[in-house]
C-alpha cells in the first residue's frame, strides 16, 4: 500500500527542484527579512475533502514567490522564470513511490512595483485516511441471556 504523502515532503521536493534549476536560495515562507536576491519563497496551501471512510481527495497548491535582482526586473526575464518553473512542474513531481500530477500552473505579478512573480501550482491526489483504533481490550467471551415470556433461556454462549 502506498505511503501517505506528507506536506513537508512536497515542500522539500519542490524546493530541491527550484534550487537545482535556478541555483539560488529557496526560503520556506517563514522569513521575509534579510534574504539574498534572487530567491524563492515557497509555501503550501492544502485542501482536504474526505471521499469515503478510507480515502480523501487532497489538493496541494504550491505557492512560489520569486524575487529577482533589481537589474532583472523586466517582462522578458519574468517570462523566462515562469517558463522554466512551468517546465519543471509541468507533468508533476515524484515523491518516493508516489507521483503527483500537476492540474494547473498560474502566475501573477505583485508588489508595489509589480516586481515580484507569484506562481501557483495545483496538484490533486487521493490519499488514505488513517483510522485510529481505540485503546481497549477485545472481548474474548460473551454470554447472552434473554428473557422470553418471562422465562429465562440461555440462547447463545461463546
Amino acid at each position: 500500500m502506498a505511503e501517505i504523502i506528507k506536506q513537508a515532503d512536497i515542500l522539500k521536493q519542490a524546493a530541491c527542484l527550484l534550487q537545482s534549476e535556478f541555483g539560488c536560495k529557496v526560503y520556506y515562507d517563514e522569513s521575509r527579512e534579510g534574504f539574498d536576491k534572487p530567491c524563492f519563497f515557497i509555501r503550501l496551501v492544502a485542501t482536504n475533502t474526505p471521499q469515503t471512510v478510507n480515502h480523501t481527495a487532497k489538493t496541494m497548491a504550491i505557492m512560489i514567490t520569486y524575487i529577482p535582482r533589481d537589474n532583472q526586473r523586466n517582462e522578458l526575464y519574468y517570462m523566462d522564470v515562469f517558463d522554466r518553473i512551468e517546465n519543471i512542474f509541468q507533468a508533476g513531481m515524484q515523491l518516493q513511490e508516489r507521483y503527483l500530477h500537476t492540474e494547473s500552473i498560474s502566475s501573477d505579478r505583485v508588489g508595489k512595483d509589480n516586481d515580484i512573480l507569484q506562481i501557483e501550482i495545483n496538484m490533486p491526489y487521493l490519499d488514505r485516511i488513517i483510522i485510529s483504533k481505540p485503546a481497549a481490550e477485545l472481548i474474548e467471551e460473551v454470554d447472552l441471556v434473554t428473557v422470553v415470556n418471562e422465562s429465562e433461556d440461555k440462547l447463545w454462549q461463546s
